[in-house]
């Protein structure tokens, strides 16, 4: 998915007045345009969702004002399609998002389904809405969940941060952009024509000099016999109406702790907790060596990109070793981001294919399309801006993606199991979404495999409810 996402390594800026060095028009970058087609030319979109519960009442005009704030900034614009092979365009406009303070009330244990209820609204890049920020109150009264979500192609997970941080602190950001012409599509088709032109005789050359020096771009996958997934398996995920999805909180100083005792980090910790779900769900074995998916930010301060993710890959042996040390996968993951550039420049190419072409030639070539066996999206540290909504009261946060496919068509696409963390002041949030509905069919089970590796941590970790 999918869910490329965030994040590792994201620092984010908010000083947006450096207007003069944007393009105008402003086009979509080979990363915006991989999520357009991924939601108008496959039919898969994806939206990021993040979900706050404020330990207080956030009052109605305090819920306007943020989402007022929300209409002036950068998740405001949608998608300007413009014929191939010129780019498609940015249009900012406050009519992008919605809002709605809920009258009903989430009632005990119900959150998940509340903030599933939410993503299942759905979002649309090129027609809008393209963000919906959503509220209610808990049926005690005493809480308030709310629920933003974004076209991915319009915001990854940098950006969404970002964009909450800005309204909340009141920063600006220049909508300001020319709407592109015919004479301005005419130039930049030319020069996207030009450039996939390279672009493709570059992944020529690297095929070939491949091929004669005998390497291969294989990627890593695990070793062991797979576990065989029976027809009824597949019926019975097929049959169901929700993508299995859990959402955790869990102390942060209790996950720093367990992450130093293990000589890790929080990110290693995490990447230990998944490749831990897919070991306890049947999907690898002991001694296999897993490619983990690694989204990482590749936006500098102030930038205005919706999409800068790229991706690496982490090849992690499955070993009991890991509840005790650490240590191999943070230096897995290590040599993961030190090789991002190397990776950066075939998607690169590739990408600005991809982009030249018309939704047809893109649906043809991605045919075989499949999900991650596991994903790991780190957000990372989280301001208190962040996760307080500037309410100024205690707030737990949990951050995903999740796609608009019903649980048959996950099946298809041969997917694992896909996680969300971030680290706030106070609690890290984890979410965990099944990527195959045939081994994790439903939430019950997904949180009984989620229970059971955190206490192999010796972690406590608190479920929104079902």
């Amino acid at each position: 998915m999918p869910v490329p996402a965030a994040h590792h390594t994201a620092a984010r800026g908010t000083s947006e007045h450096a207007a003069a060095q944007q393009q105008r028009p402003e086009r979509l970058t080979t990363d915006d345009d991989l999520f357009v087609r991924m939601e108008h030319a496959l039919g898969v979109g994806v939206i990021n969702q993040a979900v706050w519960r404020l330990d207080g009442r956030l009052s109605a005009e305090n819920f306007a004002g943020l989402a007022d704030r929300l209409r002036q900034g950068r998740l405001s614009r949608v998608v300007r399609r413009r014929p191939a092979p010129c780019r498609d365009a940015w249009h900012y406009t406050e009519a992008a998002g919605t809002d709605v303070f809920e009258s009903a009330p989430v009632g005990e244990g119900a959150a998940t389904a509340w903030a599933q209820h939410q993503a299942d609204r759905g979002v649309d890049s090129v027609r809008g809405p393209a963000w919906r920020l959503s509220a209610a109150y808990s049926a005690d009264g005493r809480a308030t969940y709310v629920s933003l979500i974004v076209a991915h192609a319009v915001g990854d997970g940098w950006s969404v941060v970002t964009a909450v941080e800005e309204a909340v602190r009141g920063t600006e950001f220049d909508t300001r952009i020319d709407r592109s012409r015919w004479t301005d599509d005419i130039a930049d088709g030319m020069r996207t024509a030009t450039a996939a032109a390279l672009a493709a005789a570059r992944l020529t050359v690297a095929a070939l000099r491949s091929r004669r020096d005998g390497r291969t771009a294989a990627p890593t996958t695990a070793t062991g016999d797979p576990v065989q997934t029976t027809g009824a398996d597949t019926a019975t995920a097929a049959s169901a109406d929700q993508t299995p999805s859990v959402l955790l909180t869990i102390a942060a100083d209790e996950f720093i702790a367990v992450a130093d005792r293990t000589n890790g980090t929080p990110n290693a910790l995490f990447v230990g907790i998944m490749v831990g779900l897919l070991e306890r769900a049947g999907l690898v074995s002991p001694g296999d060596v897993v490619p983990v998916s690694l989204p990482v930010s590749m936006h500098p301060d102030g930038d205005r990109k919706a999409n800068a993710t790229t991706g690496t890959s982490a090849a992690i042996e499955i070993s009991d070793g890991r509840y005790l040390d650490l240590t191999p996968i943070r230096a897995a993951c290590r040599s993961a981001y030190g090789g991002v550039a190397d990776r950066t420049s075939t998607l690169g190419h590739l990408s600005i294919v991809a982009q030249s072409l018309g939704d047809g030639l893109v649906r043809r070539l991605a045919a075989n399309q499949s999900t991650p066996l596991c994903l790991a999206s780190n957000l990372g540290q989280l301001s208190a801006d962040f996760t307080g909504l500037g309410s100024g009261v205690d707030a737990t946060v949990a951050v995903r993606a999740v796609t608009d496919s019903s649980p048959a068509e996950l099946a298809s696409l041969g997917g694992g199991i896909s996680g969300w963390f971030c680290l706030g002041p106070e609690t890290a949030g984890l979410a965990v979404t099944s990527l195959d509905p045939g081994r994790i069919p439903d939430q019950q089970s997904l949180s009984t495999l989620i229970r059971d590796e955190l206490k192999n941590w010796r972690l406590n970790g608190r479920s929104w409810g079902a």
